[in-house]
């Protein structure tokens, strides 16, 4: 067993089981060399249809119930358990109201109106996962991912379980930042101060990715 800290890889696709560009690609194979080389590595992903049409789905060896509550509604969810190349844990989260659809991010060239509610709810299973399994180092792969590093620094703020987790953020195209209107804050239940400039502010809007830049402890660019 390995005594490396734990490391919860997150990130909204990963090849070869879901997969629009070179996020996929990186998300996909750096975390297999990593629990190859001897780290406690585990990849975390949506269920989304895509995923469960994939020729590549793998095996579920376990399910379990993972009941989520994100600005007063309760989302059935839960958490499916298999491993991948190599024997790599991976870890996806099934909420079929959000992920059961055509495409990942978008259909017919129109992205989902919702899209700040489905990855706030993978925001909120990483943090959640890596409070339950005593993960140290949370991995969050580009906009879809960061809102997690502002849940950690408020939802989470004073939680003594989550005290010792660091975070890494990756950017994989700046261009891509996860701007939204300043409202959806009331939606995630988060603090409309973070609409600050030196916060998450953006042009009139909040970005994910901004708030991430900020408080993440460290940086990494693809």
């Amino acid at each position: 067993m390995s005594r490396r800290p734990k490391v919860l890889w997150l990130s909204p696709e990963a090849a070869p089981f879901v997969s629009t560009g070179g996020l996929a690609e990186v998300a996909g194979a750096m975390p297999v060399r990593l629990h190859a080389a001897g780290w406690n590595v585990e990849l975390m992903l949506p269920w989304h249809r895509a995923v469960a049409k994939s020729r590549w789905t793998p095996a579920i060896d376990r399910a379990q119930d993972f009941p989520l509550h994100l600005a007063g509604r309760d989302y059935d969810a839960r958490l499916l358990l298999a491993a991948g190349k190599d024997g790599l844990p991976l870890c996806f989260l099934r909420c079929d109201e959000l992920f059961d659809r055509g495409g990942v991010y978008a259909e017919n060239g129109h992205d989902y109106g919702d899209n700040h509610l489905r990855y706030a709810l993978l925001a909120l299973a990483a943090c959640e996962r890596a409070r339950r399994e005593e993960v140290r180092i949370l991995h969050l792969h580009d906009w879809t991912a960061a809102l997690a590093a502002v849940l950690l620094a408020t939802r989470y703020r004073d939680d003594p379980d989550l005290a010792d987790l660091r975070v890494v953020q990756s950017i994989h195209n700046l261009a891509h930042s996860g701007s939204f209107q300043v409202h959806t804050l009331d939606e995630l239940g988060l603090p409309r101060e973070l609409a600050a400039w030196n916060l998450m502010g953006h042009h009139d809007e909040v970005s994910w990715l901004k708030g991430s830049l900020l408080l993440a402890d460290l940086l990494h660019t693809v």
